[in-house]
């Protein structure tokens, strides 16, 4: 049977015996970094300035159930370095890089039909979220060096993460392993990038 993706990844964090771990766009109920945190010695939640904000009354829920070794920082993945020096894995569950904090918001409203667009202000965005997962993909792989980038979302019909890494970023393929797992208990099945960084 599949695993789901918390179960698969506390084993890894386990097996790899990885002690720095950073969620990069975490959800309101750190729900990863809860399941996640006690495997490693520190777990970093990386975040807008907005939504750090109003994770803060969560965690502070969490700590008192005693879950004490969460970190959560106030910042953007594109600059992570300057954040974090080093981790020994960087995690990204269903996450839009975006290098201003506002450019996924505007793509959702051109997609909704909420905002009207034309084709060049489409491709505009599209280019800019490209760039910035560009970016930050390059920032992790400093980071977590040596050390583990994973992601893990809905299956890929095109490749194009892969390609990004291999062609853009001069990541090896042998260095990317894929895996399916279990988003939920329920059973849809999403994929999982491995990047061995090392």
């Amino acid at each position: 049977m599949t695993q789901t993706f918390y179960e698969y990844m506390a084993q890894f964090l386990i097996d790899k015996k990885l002690k720095c771990v950073v969620e990069v766009g975490s959800d309101d109920h750190l729900k990863l970094a809860l399941e996640l945190a006690p495997y490693c010695n520190t777990f970093y939640s990386v975040n807008f300035p907005k939504d750090h904000e109003r994770m803060q009354g969560w965690y502070k829920l969490q700590k008192i159930d005693g879950v004490q070794n969460i970190e959560l920082l106030s910042g953007n993945a594109v600059q992570l370095s300057n954040l974090i020096e080093h981790a020994d894995a960087i995690i990204l569950q269903n996450v839009l890089i975006d290098g201003t904090g506002t450019d996924t918001n505007l793509r959702w409203k051109y997609k909704s039909g909420e905002l009207e667009c034309s084709d060049e202000q489409w491709d505009e965005i599209i280019a800019k979220l490209r760039q910035a997962e560009e970016d930050a993909y390059k920032e992790f792989l400093q980071v977590a060096k040596p050390g583990y980038v994973i992601r893990f979302g809905d299956p890929e019909k095109n490749g194009e993460f892969k390609n990004m890494l291999v062609d853009k970023l001069g990541v090896e393929p042998t260095q990317i392993q894929t895996r399916e797992l279990l988003y939920d208990v329920i059973g849809e099945i999403w994929e999982a990038h491995f990047i061995h960084n090392f």
